[in-house]
């Protein structure tokens, strides 16, 4: 639409999976308009500076910091505004800048704060995030063509030996497969492959190499806390191979170009699952999943913990054996 071929302020996803899967999106929106100005919570901020898809970024790290950036955007006038999260709200503080033309999501009250409302599906968690999120480039450009979210890195960045592993998961231990069978699988790597393993988390998660026997930890390096997200996704790359949960960390390997075995329980890999032929998600079909709960409502976690260590190691035989094309 000519109309559009203006300056854009975009409000982004909050969390690291979620913003990357926005990256299709934000490609299609960016090759419309003039000019990009994104507004991104700081844990995110970088992937959208370093993505090359924003003029500008503005991060925060809370509400009041938010509200401050809103009400200075009123200054630039911007015509056209788009809001990606779901949430009240990140619909009221774009309503707060200003912005002529907004487009997002009618999820419940907060339609009243965009011109253009698009209606969320019912079923929407039947069809992967990343369309979803599309649906709202192709509200500005009925012609926009979709492409994998891709995130540069250096360009030293090249594959190596090392396995990947993450064994947390910020939302919540139901999406969690468990710290002793992520250390048996450690254990079996090393002894199979002899090859190097490189853990990775986040800074409120436990390092994982303290649980690990002295003979297993020689052969280990462990990330979790120590690097920022832009590092974190270089050392990725630099992987082989990812194995890790429904998580941020399993977009950004995917992103980077990662081979990913991704374990599901409480969620549909169908809905936020690694984008790509080169990826592989083990899941058990239990009657309670998924429940998309932080925590397991009965306490036993069983769509993860059916799946065996077994089962992991013979998935990652067929990676470090015969490696994806």
């Amino acid at each position: 639409m000519e109309e559009y071929r203006t300056d854009v302020l975009v409000r982004t996803p909050n969390w690291i999976g979620d913003a990357i899967l926005s990256f299709p999106a934000l490609k299609a929106i960016a090759k419309k308009v003039e000019r990009t100005t994104v507004i991104s919570h700081s844990r995110t901020a970088p992937l959208f500076s370093r993505s090359g898809l924003a003029h500008e970024v503005f991060s925060f790290r809370s509400t009041h910091e938010l509200f401050r950036i809103s009400i200075s955007m009123r200054s630039r006038h911007f015509a056209l505004g788009i809001v990606f999260p779901f949430s009240f709200s990140s619909a009221a503080f774009m309503a707060l800048t200003g912005v002529r033309t907004r487009i997002g999501y009618s999820t419940g009250p907060r339609r009243v704060f965009f011109t253009h409302p698009l209606r969320l599906p019912r079923n929407y968690r039947e069809r992967h995030l990343v369309e979803t999120y599309f649906q709202l480039a192709r509200a500005v450009d009925p012609d926009a063509q979709y492409s994998h979210p891709l995130l540069p890195v250096e360009s030293s960045c090249t594959p190596g030996v090392a396995v990947g592993i993450a064994p947390g998961a910020t939302f919540g231990p139901a999406k969690r497969w468990g710290i002793q069978r992520y250390v048996e699988l450690v254990k079996r790597i090393v002894g199979l492959y002899g090859c190097e393993v490189h853990i990775f988390g986040g800074p409120d998660e436990h390092p994982l190499e303290f649980e690990l026997d002295r003979s297993v930890r020689v052969m280990v390096k462990d990330f979790t806390g120590k690097t920022d997200i832009l590092k974190t996704a270089s050392l990725i790359a630099q992987c082989k191979l990812m194995i890790c949960n429904d998580t941020g960390i399993m977009h950004l390997a995917a992103a980077v170009g990662t081979p990913v075995i991704a374990l599901f329980g409480s969620t549909n890999p169908s809905w936020t699952g690694p984008l790509g032929p080169a990826h592989s998600v083990l899941r058990k079909p239990v009657p309670c999943a998924p429940c998309y709960q932080r925590t397991c409502p009965y306490g036993t976690n069983e769509c993860l913990r059916a799946i065996s260590v077994e089962e992991v190691v013979d998935c990652v035989n067929r990676y470090l054996s015969h490696p994806p094309r």
